[in-house]
């Protein structure tokens, strides 16, 4: 887990050592950020408003999740599955997620466990380290009930979740993540059962800001034939 976040936070820093923010960056005539902005573009020339993930309200995604299960144990285990994501935007940096994974196919060595299935729900805040680039590092923490089928038996109990992840912006709309967080049983401490929760995603984003919106808006007509 630890050789994870440190690859993941120097791969970060090393994009943001090349590269100057996206406010700032390939600074062109035409590149809005405001309605301020825009009104000192020359009329003939195209003005352009660049979206980031701060200027939308809402998420919607698909999850492709991995659980390495069993860190405490001989029994240790990897399931798969898939799974859906909401989130919402309170504000430029936080954001609150919910989700739920279905975690169907299991790998072990271990005949107790190979058939284990998990079902996981979780909500979740996140907090977005720089949310006005293309890419970005978040830390993201919450709590969830998992509800595991092992030993013959149901193991359910509520979980913490705790980690960190790393967003690309493909489109305006669109991106992809992959996160990595520690998951900490809360109770049946009986079966003790700390995890490692892989997860990547692809996210579409919807509803932009008001202020986000008319700006849009006014570059639309400001780019209008005449």
């Amino acid at each position: 887990m630890k050789y994870f976040f440190i690859v993941l936070t120097l791969f970060y820093a090393s994009l943001s050592a090349a590269t100057e923010p996206e406010i700032m960056a390939d600074a062109k005539p035409e590149r809005v950020l405001t309605l301020a902005d825009l009104q000192e573009v020359n009329a003939t020339t195209k003005a352009h408003a660049p979206l980031f993930y701060k200027d939308y309200d809402w998420d919607v995604g698909l999850i492709g999740g991995a659980t390495f299960d069993g860190t405490q144990t001989e029994a240790r285990r990897t399931t798969v599955g898939v799974g859906v994501y909401l989130g919402y935007h309170f504000n430029e940096a936080v954001t609150f997620h919910g989700e739920y994974i279905e975690l169907f196919k299991t790998f072990t060595g271990d005949e107790a466990t190979k058939d284990a299935t998990n079902r996981i729900m979780a909500a979740s805040v996140a907090f977005d380290f720089s949310a006005e680039r293309t890419y970005s590092l978040y830390a993201k923490g919450g709590l969830g009930y998992e509800m595991q089928s092992k030993y013959n038996k149901e193991v359910n109990s509520p979980i913490s979740l705790l980690g960190f992840g790393f967003r690309y912006m493909f489109t305006d709309q669109i991106s992809g993540y992959v996160e990595g967080r520690w998951k900490f049983v809360l109770v049946n401490t009986a079966y003790p059962d700390n995890s490692l929760v892989g997860t990547v995603g692809l996210d579409y984003h919807f509803g932009l800001s008001d202020e986000k919106s008319a700006l849009v808006d006014a570059v639309e007509k400001h780019n209008a034939p005449l």
